[in-house]
């Protein structure tokens, strides 16, 4: 504002027409103060939505759609997802993945990542289905009949989710049981080791024990000549 202030007076004494001069001044101060206003009610949005960005209700209305969570889902959901969820977690949790030799690691996290969010949309449509055909009344024949078969092409959806969530589940037995197989043959081998160096030190022990022997009847023999001398001694001096 100041700027526009400064510049109204430089063209007034440039110009000298009092009139105009008059009404330079007046869209100066006007425009000096619109361009104030401007600039705090920038700042204020700016800080409001930065306040809204740190909201956590403003962040789950802003990703709404691109998550699922257990109290979306009924029970038969929920139970569901989490059989997918301790598979994934089985695979990537597991020392083969990290070593990278079930895939390349960034694929395998990936492909699981979209096979997991895919059952979890899954779910969450059925769940929704369910509670649509729970909560229809049938008064009639017709109603229970259409009822059915809404069940029953429910059902053929709940059995398509369920074989792939097996096949996830299967996936991740075997990978369980190829990191136990990897863990056991570590094990045997750290077994064997020891063994190993168990059998060396063994194969030292019969050079110790003649040693050992040797030095206790060079001792004993000692002892032996200590004890004949003073009668050698004895008989001399007869």
């Amino acid at each position: 504002m100041f700027f526009f202030v400064v510049a109204g007076a430089v063209l007034i004494f440039l110009l000298g027409d009092h009139l105009r001069l008059m009404l330079l001044v007046v869209v100066c101060v006007i425009a000096g103060f619109v361009w104030q206003y401007a600039r705090q009610r920038l700042a204020k949005q700016k800080r409001d939505r930065s306040r809204a960005r740190r909201d956590p209700a403003h962040v789950i209305a802003e990703f709404r759609g691109r998550y699922v969570t257990a109290d979306m889902l009924d029970r038969v959901s929920n139970a569901l997802l989490g059989r997918t969820q301790r598979a994934v977690d089985i695979v990537l949790g597991s020392s083969l993945h990290r070593q990278g030799l079930l895939l390349d690691e960034v694929r395998n996290r990936v492909v699981l990542a979209d096979v997991e969010w895919s059952l979890a949309q899954s779910l969450l449509q059925q769940a929704g289905i369910r509670h649509r055909i729970d909560s229809t009344p049938t008064p009639g024949e017709r109603s229970r009949q259409a009822a059915e078969r809404a069940r029953a092409v429910l059902a053929e959806d709940v059995a398509e989710i369920e074989a792939r969530i097996q096949t996830l589940e299967a996936y991740a037995d075997k990978v369980r049981a190829a990191e136990l197989e990897e863990q056991d043959q570590r094990a045997a081998a750290e077994f064997e080791a020891i063994a190993n160096r168990t059998a060396e030190a063994q194969a030292a022990h019969p050079q110790q024990n003649e040693a050992l022997s040797s030095l206790v009847q060079a001792q004993n023999l000692a002892l032996q000549v200590e004890a004949f001398s003073p009668r050698v001694e004895a008989e001399d001096g007869t």
